[in-house]
């Protein structure tokens, strides 16, 4: 962080961070909304007094391709909070606007449709949404309705750009994590302190839980593995693979084929199952690295 950044960075990250730890643990989804509303505060107010456009304080509180994070407030959860905000003039409208909402996964699906008026949804149209997410129809054939909406209304016509569009986030993702981890064995012949494999790829929990969902996306097999992995526990990112997991088997042959294949997620997941120990690291850079 150069020092020119350093100082207001330094104070809004003190104001988010609370806020983004208490909305990481909470599982209700209006309680995790009505937070978003107080991140996006928090973020409204230091853009105006630093002249700052939203992506551009995004970036510097989360730079994805950066192997440093500033923060671990994801622009995802940046930006919605920002549009949450923005749209609701006072914090307790949202609990009457959402009510019976049982999913923030739905929430952030629907987002776009509700608060983003270049979608041009008429207020009866939000209505009818507001009722798909509050229905107790299952979460992932709604999420797959959602998103069938807004590719309507988009007016994507490409199938393979519609294809590779829909992955997009995901891919950008794992490629990003990919790079760092083969960077990573390149550089270092043996594991460095855990502190420092933290910082870089995760806490191991969230390392085993991305390792589970990586072999549940390359096979079939592996689809038991996820079953205890709760949302309200891993990250955005992490979260969106999982729900590309429990969408079918239809979508999770896709991704393999637009995003990453069988053979590529399995490798994957053994670089980072391989960050557990000495042993298995030394295994594993050996089969890539010529030493």
């Amino acid at each position: 962080m150069d020092n020119s950044n350093e100082q207001y960075l330094i104070e809004l990250i003190d104001k988010l961070a609370p806020l983004n730890n208490d909305f990481r643990v909470l599982k209700e989804p209006l309680v995790k909304i009505e937070i978003m509303w107080e991140m996006g505060k928090v973020i409204d107010y230091f853009m105006t007094k630093n002249n700052l456009k939203l992506h551009e304080l995004l970036y510097k509180l989360y730079d994805p391709y950066s192997t440093d994070k500033t923060s671990n407030i994801t622009r995802d959860v940046g930006s919605y909070s920002h549009r949450v905000y923005r749209y609701f003039k006072k914090k307790s409208d949202i609990s009457e606007y959402f009510k019976g909402l049982d999913s923030y996964t739905l929430f952030r699906e629907a987002v776009p449709l509700l608060l983003n008026d270049k979608y041009g949804l008429s207020e009866n149209d939000k209505k009818n949404i507001l009722k798909l997410i509050t229905s107790n129809t299952e979460v992932s054939s709604l999420i797959i309705k959602l998103r069938e909406i807004k590719k309507g209304i988009r007016g994507i016509s490409n199938p393979r750009d519609q294809k590779s569009q829909e992955y997009m986030k995901e891919s950008i993702y794992l490629k990003d994590y990919s790079t760092r981890l083969l960077n990573f064995y390149k550089e270092n012949e043996t594991l460095s302190d855990m502190g420092e494999i933290n910082k870089k790829f995760g806490l191991l929990e969230s390392r085993k839980y991305l390792v589970s969902i990586l072999m549940a996306l390359a096979s079939e097999t592996f689809l038991g593995k996820i079953n205890k992995i709760e949302e309200s526990r891993v990250s955005d990112e992490i979260e969106d693979l999982l729900r590309i997991v429990n969408s079918g088997s239809q979508n999770r042959a896709r991704f393999r084929k637009w995003v990453m294949s069988s053979n590529k997620l399995f490798n994957t997941a053994e670089a980072i199952h391989s960050l557990e120990n000495n042993d298995d690291y030394s295994n594993y850079r050996s089969k890539i690295i010529n030493v």
